[in-house]
């Protein structure tokens, strides 16, 4: 006789295994959907609000302690709920009892634990939140970051709004020319080598400075309640770039967070925004990047000191740190998280190497392909 049809204390084995068949469907759907950005967001947004609907937490109890029971059922009998702020919240799993856990089911474990960190994170909140999911396979460990946050475009715009708002009656809000005075390295930054080695030379750079500027101020005000645009906004969006850019790398720094981890994860917002942006018509990416992707790695070729502020006489290496890796590192962070987005594979950035001494000379920039 079969455990489905005995009675009495099989009934506890029989739940478990429905689970496990329901999370395995649950990853195999997230596997297959990880593949294509659009069918990622579509599987996150309809199996999230599933989950919303059908969890219905009570307000007589604690809120952390009925969502670590639905986690339990769900596999993961270790967790832990931590509300950093108002609008922020962190989660740490351990390993999933159900679930296959290596580096083959990467990238579907994520857009899983992510999905079922939007349903949470709503009935923490109250409202519409974004997770960031990061995990360590070997334990496995899940790190999950939530905020509250609307679509990047709405938040943008009520930010805007709330400016207009403050400003004094009959003035606006405060913007600096673009002569205004700005930090000494900002001359040595060539904003549009940010784009032109990734993304299709057919796209408008004006228009892919003012979204970048947009994402990273967003980022800016949801994680760290501050941008340095609410202060020193100026005409051009390569002077905001470049004061957001060091603004976050700063953060990064102070709270001992990798830059390369921090540009990763908003290079994933950019990549949602750019196709948002841009019709079909368009390719996002250089054919380069197409070509390369076949071998497993890429490589990809820069202006020496266009994302750095070293001086005439230093060359890149492993012992230049501070200012001279921070703007470059974030910014391969971003190609890595951007170019996961809008492609079927992870890039995963995983060296340079100097070319010449020459500051015309190029770096050449390395890509694992997962």
């Amino acid at each position: 006789m079969s455990r489905w049809t005995k009675s009495g204390s099989s009934e506890k084995a029989q739940a478990s295994q429905t689970i496990g068949i329901l999370m395995n469907t649950l990853l195999y759907l997230a596997d297959e959907a990880a593949s294509d950005g659009n069918r990622s967001t579509k599987f996150m947004k309809i199996s999230s609000q599933v989950i919303k609907n059908i969890f219905k937490p009570s307000s007589s109890y604690n809120i952390n302690e009925q969502i670590g029971v639905l986690l339990n059922v769900l596999g993961w009998k270790n967790s832990e709920i931590r509300l950093m702020s108002s609008t922020r919240s962190k989660i740490i799993l351990g390993s999933n009892r159900y679930l296959d856990q290596n580096n083959n089911t990467l990238k579907g474990l994520n857009v899983l634990v992510k999905m079922i960190a939007l349903a949470v994170g709503y009935h923490i909140f109250d409202r519409e939140v974004d997770a960031f999911v990061e995990i360590d396979i070997n334990g496995p460990i899940y790190t999950i970051d939530i905020q509250t946050l609307t679509t990047l475009e709405t938040s943008i715009k009520e930010k805007e709004i709330a400016k207009k708002v403050e400003a004094p009656s009959g003035s606006s809000p405060k913007i600096s020319p673009s002569t205004s005075k700005s930090p000494a390295s900002m001359s040595n930054y060539d904003t549009a080598q940010i784009f032109l080695p990734v993304l299709s030379n057919k796209l408008p750079l004006v228009q892919l400075n003012k979204i970048l500027v947009d994402v990273l101020s967003e980022f800016s005000a949801s994680w760290y309640g501050e941008s340095p645009l609410d202060s020193e906004l100026t005409e051009d969006n390569k002077t905001n770039l470049v004061m957001l850019i060091e603004f976050l790398t700063q953060k990064a720094t102070e709270s001992n967070t990798s830059w390369v981890d921090l540009g990763n994860q908003v290079g994933g917002y950019f990549a949602g925004v750019l196709k948002k942006s841009f019709t079909d018509d368009h390719d996002l990416i250089g054919p380069e990047i197409k070509d390369g992707a076949q071998l497993g790695s890429i490589i990809r070729d820069i202006k020496a000191r266009s994302l750095c502020s070293l001086t005439v006489g230093l060359t890149c290496g492993s012992n230049i740190g501070g200012k001279g890796r921070s703007f470059c590192d974030f910014t391969m962070g971003l190609w890595a998280g951007c170019l996961s987005q809008l492609t079927e594979y992870e890039y995963k950035f995983s060296g340079f190497y100097a070319t010449g001494k020459r500051s015309t000379d190029p770096c050449l920039m390395e890509f694992e392909l997962k």
